[in-house]
């Protein structure tokens, strides 16, 4: 079913009437008069093309023009302008024919625009690639929303303190995981293999034993507290990856000995191939400092908080 041509043509705002193909943004001006932006692309050669339109007062601006309505009709980025000042606490934007949509909603963290209804998530492309969501009005619970229908998701963005859920249940083709101010939780050996980067954030609920990453593993960002239980906890087969601000407390130097100890991973980025990590030191300092020089030699920036 495609959207019905009462809410393509704007008089009706009756979620009820939307169409299975039709995802609704709601507008919330008093939390901002600033115009809002979100990015979105189509799928490469899909047709009919997406359109957004404005469903009750307000506009979106095109070329500096207050429209009505936009279409995306290419696969290149095009950032839509919401004009907030000129819409209400009734206003809500529809995005049509969201099935072509390949790309991601920013919703933003101010929670000026969200998703009307979790459920509309699912109605995106199959061939969605970067899937960013980062204001929730409503409860989402990621153990229940059927990221089957994103096949081929490789970048997933869950800012939102409204994000719940196991980490285990992270779609499996995601590579880059942002979850920032969420309320994300599970042992990070949970973590779907084919993650290669991980922004977890200062108040991650993510935690144990760090070495049990996947081995195409490539690097974590966040002030949060893992273990590394011994120096052999990561087996020399598998690779090193870079880290910043993760706390480690007394198992520094496990992590150190056992780092130097794997395989390089010529497949870091540069800016990646870094560990900044805080803890103690606990073994003698010409043990773990050798471990260094070996991390340094193999191309990572080492900085120790202790």
């Amino acid at each position: 079913m495609k959207s019905l041509n009462v809410t393509l043509k704007g008089i009706c705002s009756d979620p009820l009437m939307k169409g299975e193909d039709e995802v609704r943004l709601r507008i919330n001006p008093s939390v901002t008069q600033n115009n809002v932006i979100i990015g979105l692309r189509k799928v490469y050669n899909s047709t009919p093309n997406p359109k957004l339109i404005v469903i009750g007062t307000g506009y979106i601006i095109k070329d500096g023009v207050n429209v009505r309505e936009v279409e995306i009709e290419t696969n290149a980025y095009q950032y839509i302008t919401f004009n907030m000042a000129s819409m209400d606490e009734n206003s809500e934007v529809a995005i049509v024919n969201a099935h072509n949509i390949n790309a991601y909603v920013d919703t933003d963290s101010s929670d000026a625009v969200t998703i009307k209804d979790i459920e509309d998530i699912q109605k995106f492309a199959a061939n969605t690639s970067w899937l960013q969501l980062g204001a929730f009005e409503d409860y989402l619970n990621i153990d229940e929303l059927p990221f089957s229908k994103f096949a081929n998701i490789s970048e997933l963005i869950l800012n939102s303190p409204n994000a719940y859920g196991h980490i285990s249940n992270i779609p499996s083709t995601v590579k880059k995981l942002r979850t920032l101010k969420s309320n994300i939780t599970g042992d990070i050996s949970t973590i779907p293999a084919a993650v290669e980067t991980y922004y977890c954030g200062g108040d991650s609920k993510v935690y144990g034993n760090l070495a049990l990453v996947p081995n195409g593993f490539q690097y974590i960002w966040g002030t949060t507290k893992f273990n590394w239980p011994s120096t052999t906890s990561r087996p020399t087969t598998s690779k090193q990856f870079g880290m910043s601000y993760v706390d480690l407390d007394n198992d520094l130097d496990n992590m150190l000995v056992n780092m130097a100890s794997c395989a390089n991973n010529p497949d870091i980025a540069s800016g990646n191939k870094v560990i900044v990590a805080t803890g103690r030191h606990t073994m003698e300092e010409s043990i773990w400092q050798e471990a260094v020089q070996t991390l340094q030699d193999a191309g990572f920036t080492v900085t120790l908080n202790t």
